[in-house]
C-alpha cells in the first residue's frame, strides 16, 4: 500500500509543516476516491473544499485515520467548540508529549464531544480522539495555518535555571512547538494503523542533531572579534559571522581573511526601518562594503532579529539564499515563509533566541549559563532539532563559549555553518520521496543521487531508528531505540505571568533602538 498522507486543501500552513518534517503527502483533488489502502492518514484543515463529508465518513468507516481541525470536526461530527481565554497550554501527558513544554496559541478552541468513546490524548493541550466505524479521528483544537502563518512578535520570557527568567522579543508563536504536536498526532494515528511512520530526516547523515554557532558583530571592537576568532580556531569550530560593515578596514584586514568561517551581512546601520527605501539603502550599503572587501555573503540576519517580509524581495534580488530572524520564528527547523499566499524563496533559519547577553541581563553567572545551554542541547538532541546558538563578541564571556564548545564535542555534534545548512535544506526541500509498504518491506522511490545523500527516520510503537536512505528496508531488521527524556528547565507555569521587569526590558529595548 502507499504510505502517503492526503491533505484535503492546498493549505500553505500545513504544507510548510509537512515539508519541514519530510513527510510524503499529496493534495487531494476533487473527485479523487479516498481509499485507506492509498492514504495512510487524511488531514482535514478548517477549510477542506472539494471533498464531501460522505466520502470522508466512508474512508473512516473502512478503517482510515483522520487528523482534523476543530471547525471541520464540528461540521462533520458535531464536536462542540468554544473560545478559550488561555493563550498558552502546558501538556499533561508527559508520555506522549515529552519535553514539549509550554506552547503558545492564537487560535486555540476548547473541544467537547458527547460520546463515551471519546478520549483526551492530552488534557493540557485539549487534543481529543475518538473512533467511528473501523476508523479513528484525532481533533486538533487549533488552526495549523493560523499558527504557522502568524508573523506577529512580542516579548516572551523563557523557562530557565533561576527565579529570574530570561526574555527576548521573539515571534508570538513558536511554530516548532505546533509542528511537534502535529507530528506526534500523525505518528500516533499511523502507528494505530499498524504502519511504520517514515520521514525524510532533517540532516543528510543519520545523526540526532548538528551544531551551528552564529555571531552578530554589531558594535564589536576588533579585539573582541579577534578573541572570539581565536577560540573558534583553537576548538575547531566553524562559525557564521554576521558583520556590521561600518569599518572597511576591519572587513578587508580581518573578516576577508577568514578561510574556514562564514561571513554574512548583518547591517550597515544597525536598524530595520520597516521602510522599503531606507531598508534597501541600508542593505545595499552593507553589500557594497562587503564586495569592496572581497566578501561574497549569501546569508543575512536583520538587526535586533526583526523580520520584515519586504526585506526578502531585496535579499533575493541581491543573490542571498537565507536569512535568520527570531521575530519570524525560533527553535524550529528551516522553512520558506508564505506571505499573502506567495511562498518566499529566501529560506528562514530559526535559532534559539536567548543569547548569553540576555542571560547575563537576568543575573546568570557563567556557570549557570553553561548549565542552561547544556539543557537546551539535550532538548534539541531529543527532538532532533538543530542546536543553533548566537552570541555578540563584544559581550566576551570567553570561558562560557569554550564550555559550550566542549559540550558540543562531548555530545559529538557535527559542526556546520548556516550556509551549509541552507544549501542542504534547499536541496532537501526540492526533493520528493514516495513510500510503499508491502508486508515487512518498506520501498523508497526517490532520485538515486538524492538517496545517496539523505537519511530517513522510521518509527514504530517500539521506538525509532535513523538510517541512511536506501531503496528498501526490512522492518524486522531495524533496531528500535527510545531517546532518554531530558530534564526540563524550570518555571514554565510562571513565564507568561506579567512581571515589572517586562516593562523595564521593553524600555531598555526602546532606548537601544533610539540610540542606533
Amino acid at each position: 500500500m502507499d504510505n502517503r498522507i492526503g491533505i484535503c486543501n492546498d493549505n500553505a500552513g500545513w504544507q510548510i509543516l509537512l515539508k519541514q518534517e519530510g513527510i510524503p503527502f499529496f493534495v487531494i483533488s476533487p473527485g479523487v476516491s479516498l481509499d485507506p489502502q492509498e492514504i495512510s492518514c487524511l488531514v482535514l484543515p478548517y477549510q477542506s473544499e472539494g471533498v464531501i463529508s460522505s466520502d470522508i465518513i466512508s474512508y473512516i468507516d473502512e478503517g482510515g485515520a483522520v487528523l482534523m481541525e476543530a471547525s471541520r470536526a464540528a461540521d462533520i461530527f458535531g464536536v462542540v467548540t468554544s473560545r478559550s481565554r488561555s493563550r498558552y497550554r502546558i501538556p499533561h501527558n508527559r508520555e506522549i508529549f515529552d519535553s514539549l513544554g509550554l506552547t503558545d496559541f492564537i487560535s486555540f478552541r476548547k473541544l467537547k464531544l458527547a460520546a463515551q468513546c471519546c478520549e483526551k490524548i492530552d488534557d493540557g493541550l485539549g487534543i481529543i480522539s475518538f473512533y467511528y466505524g473501523r476508523g479513528r479521528i484525532t481533533v486538533l483544537p487549533f488552526s495549523v495555518e493560523q499558527e504557522i502563518l502568524n508573523y506577529s512578535y512580542c516579548r516572551r520570557k523563557f523557562p530557565g535555571i533561576t527565579a529570574e527568567f530570561p526574555s527576548e522579543i521573539v515571534a508570538r508563536i513558536c511554530k516548532g512547538k505546533v509542528r511537534k504536536i502535529v507530528r506526534i498526532c500523525l505518528e500516533d494515528l499511523i502507528h494505530w494503523r499498524e504502519l511504520p511512520f517514515v520521514q525524510l530526516w532533517y540532516y543528510p547523515k543519520p545523526v540526532r542533531s548538528i551544531f551551528i554557532f552564529r555571531l552578530d558583530t554589531d558594535f564589536c571592537k576588533l579585539e573582541d572579534a579577534r578573541s572570539m576568532f581565536a577560540i573558534c580556531q583553537e576548538t575547531g569550530i566553524r562559525s557564521t559571522w554576521f558583520v556590521d560593515t561600518v569599518s572597511s578596514s576591519r572587513l578587508e584586514n580581518f573578516y576577508a581573511k577568514f578561510t574556514d568561517q562564514e561571513v554574512g551581512l548583518h547591517c550597515f546601520r544597525h536598524l530595520v526601518f520597516h521602510d522599503p527605501g531606507k531598508d534597501r539603502e541600508n542593505i545595499e550599503r552593507g553589500i557594497s562594503a562587503l564586495v569592496n572587501a572581497g566578501i561574497n555573503a549569501r546569508g543575512y540576519a536583520a538587526p535586533f532579529g526583526e523580520w520584515d517580509p519586504r526585506l526578502s524581495e531585496i535579499l533575493q534580488e541581491k543573490g542571498f539564499i537565507y536569512s535568520s530572524e527570531f521575530t519570524n520564528n525560533y527553535d524550529d527547523l528551516p522553512f520558506f515563509p508564505v506571505v499573502d499566499n506567495n511562498q518566499q524563496t529566501i529560506l528562514q533559519i530559526p535559532i534559539h533566541p536567548v543569547s548569553p547577553g540576555r542571560l547575563r541581563r537576568s543575573h546568570y553567572n557563567e556557570e549557570i549559563m553553561l548549565e542552561y545551554y547544556t539543557r537546551i542541547i539535550e532538548q534539541k538532541i531529543y527532538w532532533g532539532d538543530p542546536v543553533i546558538f548566537y552570541h555578540h563578541p563584544h559581550h566576551r564571556l570567553e570561558r562560557l563559549i569554550e564550555g559550550i564548545f566542549r559540550s558540543v564535542k562531548d555530545y559529538k555534534l557535527d559542526n556546520w555553518t548556516m550556509l551549509d545548512f541552507a544549501k542542504w535544506w534547499h536541496k532537501r526541500n526540492s526533493s520528493e520521496i514516495s513510500l510503499e509498504i508491502s508486508g515487512n518491506k518498506i520501498r523508497i522511490d526517490a532520485h538515486p543521487d538524492f538517496i545517496r545523500t539523505a537519511s530517513l527516520r522510521i518509527s514504530s510503537p517500539y521506538g525509532e531508528t535513523i538510517v541512511p536512505a536506501s531503496p528498501e528496508y526490512d522492518i524486522t531488521q531495524l533496531k528500535w531505540q527510545k531517546q532518554p527524556v531530558p530534564e526540563p528547565l524550570s518555571g514554565e507555569e510562571k513565564v507568561r505571568r506579567w512581571h515589572w521587569r517586562d516593562w523595564l526590558h521593553d524600555y531598555e529595548s526602546y532606548l537601544g533602538r533610539r540610540t542606533k
